[in-house]
């Protein structure tokens, strides 16, 4: 969601903040090209 130009996000109560910003760093890889230049997985094949 970061990657396509969301910017905002609301957390339930019974969330914990720092873990849904943890969760950004869980996906390292890009699966569609887009305007950050960053690499898609099928590119590393």
């Amino acid at each position: 969601m970061q990657r396509c130009g969301i910017n905002s996000f609301q957390l339930r109560e019974d969330k914990d903040m720092q873990d849904a910003l943890n969760a950004f760093t869980e996906l390292s890889v890009k699966y569609q090209t887009a305007a950050d230049g960053a690499e898609p997985v099928y590119k590393y094949r």
